[in-house]
């Protein structure tokens, strides 16, 4: 019997299957990923327990997906984490700023309760010089005109 199929009896244990329930019904029993109410869900595991146990993680840890969503995260989370560091990498950042930005991520509360997270990050990386240099390359007009109303006049002009 190896590894996985250890892990996969784990899954059918009480502990977790309570675990689990708990954390459909926190969720609405809605997948938080796309918000589909009518789809099998799966309970995702962000990160896992270092005993190994499905059950001994954190709430944080945890979270309500569908099988496509859940399948999507497990897919790709690894090469989006990657781009990031690799964007990272190529910013003009310097270490302390990295840290700072790490800092942000840490102090923001991810789940569903505080929708405005993200922006409370972007809100800190707005305070990193180097950060806000870059910026100043955008193309701000085309910032401006997103969601504007293309009949109306100031669209047209």
């Amino acid at each position: 019997m190896g590894p996985r199929s250890t892990y996969r009896q784990k899954l059918l244990d009480p502990r977790w299957q309570k675990r689990r329930l708990d954390i459909l019904s926190r969720d609405g029993w809605k997948c938080q990923g796309c918000g589909a109410a009518d789809k099998t869900l799966h309970v995702h595991h962000r990160r896992y327990a270092e005993s190994g146990d499905p059950w001994d993680v954190g709430d944080d840890a945890l979270v309500s997906l569908c099988e496509a969503c859940h399948e999507i995260e497990s897919r790709e989370r690894a090469a989006a984490e990657a781009g990031l560091l690799a964007a990272i990498r190529r910013s003009p950042l310097l270490t302390k700023d990295v840290r700072f930005l790490t800092d942000a991520f840490a102090r923001a509360q991810w789940h569903q309760k505080y929708p405005l997270a993200p922006l409370v990050v972007i809100e800190d990386l707005l305070t990193i010089p180097t950060f806000r240099q870059a910026l100043v390359g955008l193309d701000v007009e085309l910032w401006r005109t997103c969601g504007e109303d293309a009949s109306s006049p100031e669209a047209s002009a």
